[in-house]
């Protein structure tokens, strides 16, 4: 035989862990990928936080991807940040308060 039942076994655990390497690498590229393309002027963000007023969140987050061409994770973050500016209660209990 050219390889034993040992070495096979030792290059699939290599393989796996290099996998895992390498999907960890490119989740945190995928976390840092998620940004605001540029900011809310102050008519947006009034606008955004009108929504959020009567609680219409989904279309608060959809309005920030629309205004500012960010993906879903950025502008759900958006929201969510604004709506603990809005209301520092909502923070929950043992987080940092600043945002």
């Amino acid at each position: 035989m050219l390889f034993d039942s040992v070495t096979v076994g030792i290059f699939v655990l290599l393989a796996g862990f290099v996998g895992y390497a390498i999907g960890g690498i490119r989740a945190s590229l995928a976390k840092e990928a998620a940004t605001i393309v540029r900011p809310l002027s102050r008519q947006e963000r009034d606008e955004v936080v009108a929504l959020l007023a009567v609680g219409e969140t989904t279309t608060a987050i959809r309005r920030v991807r629309e205004l500012t061409g960010s993906d879903l994770a950025a502008a759900h973050s958006a929201v969510t940040r604004l709506q603990h500016e809005l209301n520092p209660r909502l923070m929950p209990e043992g987080r940092d308060r600043a945002v």
